[in-house]
């Protein structure tokens, strides 16, 4: 049986669930202030009552509202196009990232790191409004990349463990899809490159002198070690 899942309101309401909570001590913060600045900061009585709440509410948006909203419209508008259909039957997971742009993969082709809040991590923490927000970047054997916000779905919902869980202040996506083997063979190629320069550096070496160099690799970058093994299997021929 095949599940779609895409930004729905169930999966916004549970990654705002600290700001609610917040929002709920909101009150008692109001009225805390009021005392705090008549006698921690010394005001007159008719100055707390008067600024001491809408101070409150101040810091309140600034503090806990703009952010969260500021990171919450970062995961809605880099998902917005994204949808994730699960079919847990055949072990298969399909990723469409724009209209008729889809990829296919199987559960045993993937590899998924959860990215949290440190708060989920040590909840002894003081929590954030955006505690609740987290990510799943999942890899593919030939090196594409999804992101997928906790506003389509979270790690209950994916039938994947990650192997790795990692922590940050601010666990942003960055991207939906990246496909990564390009860069990874211009990296590949521009390695060969350099060890080819390497090889045409050092090709006078004899046999032994390359052994005895390899002896201490610990004096050598990894380039160089590459292009003296090269080269010393080359003469071996």
């Amino acid at each position: 049986m095949e599940k779609t899942y895409q930004i729905s309101k169930e999966n916004i309401l549970k990654s705002l669930k600290y700001l609610r909570q917040h929002f709920y001590f909101l009150p008692a913060g109001m009225l805390l202030v009021i005392p705090f600045a008549h006698y921690i900061k010394d005001k007159s009585w008719e100055f707390s009552y008067t600024y001491g709440p809408p101070i409150a509410v101040a810091a309140f948006i600034a503090f806990e509202i703009v952010p969260t909203l500021i990171f919450h419209l970062i995961h809605w508008t880099k998902s917005q196009g994204l949808k994730v259909f699960i079919d847990t039957t055949n072990r298969v997971i399909t990723f469409q990232v724009s209209a008729g742009n889809c990829y296919k993969f199987g559960f045993d082709d993937l590899t998924v790191i959860e990215y949290l809040t440190l708060y989920q991590q040590n909840k002894k923490r003081l929590s954030t409004s955006w505690s609740n927000y987290s990510y799943l970047q999942i890899t593919t054997t030939d090196n594409k990349e999804f992101q997928i916000s906790s506003l389509i779905l979270t790690k209950d919902q994916f039938p994947i463990e990650p192997f790795e869980t990692k922590y940050s202040f601010w666990p942003s996506i960055t991207t939906i899809y990246k496909d990564n083997q390009p860069e990874i063979e211009r990296a590949q190629q521009l390695q060969a490159e350099q060890v080819n320069i390497l090889k045409v550096k050092f090709s006078n070496l004899t046999m032994d002198e390359l052994k005895s160099r390899l002896e201490r690799q610990k004096d050598y970058d990894e380039l160089l070690i590459m292009a003296m093994e090269e080269l010393l299997k080359e003469k071996s021929y």
